[in-house]
């Protein structure tokens, strides 16, 4: 047996029995969404400006976050594995390519699929709202965001 598939089975037992519990979102920021949600698309209807502006914003294919511990150090810090049900079946890699997606539907042995997302600009723009509704935005905050983007690209030149 793989040492992941061992480590797995030492902690949960032989049947690999893991009981979970679903968190739902809290009420206020599924509110917050909605609103957020509504008012730019009245604005986007009403304000012909704010619409070329909103579809000029240039697009973000993907994001593959990456913590800031591993970023600092990715010339001493390389990654194995990410799947624990297969063990350390694939190459090790330095972090600025993203983190391995771990066990999932989506994940399979054998085979490296990277972590990653797909926002929208409405998904870009209220993770900035949300941002600076408890911090000051400075273009140093964007700065350091991309920087903990493995896929960073042409958006986050600012």
């Amino acid at each position: 047996m793989r040492s992941g598939l061992i480590a797995v089975e030492n902690a949960l037992g032989p049947f690999n029995a893991v009981d979970m519990k679903y968190v739902l979102c809290p009420q206020e920021l599924l509110v917050l969404y909605s609103v957020f949600t509504s008012r730019l698309s009245a604005l986007l209807v009403e304000n012909p400006d704010a619409q070329v502006d909103f579809f000029a914003l240039p697009p973000w294919p993907y994001i593959a976050p990456v913590p800031s511990l591993l970023m600092d150090n990715s010339d001493y810090v390389n990654l194995v594995g990410g799947n624990i049900m297969c063990g350390n079946d694939g190459p090790a890699y330095p972090p600025q390519y993203g983190m391995y997606r771990g066990f999932g539907v989506l994940n399979i042995c054998h085979a490296n699929f990277i972590e990653s997302m797909t926002p929208t600009p409405e998904h870009l723009l209220f993770a900035f709202f949300g941002f600076n509704a408890s911090h000051c935005l400075l273009s140093s905050d964007i700065l350091y965001l991309c920087y903990l983007d493995a896929n960073a690209s042409d958006p986050c030149h600012i």
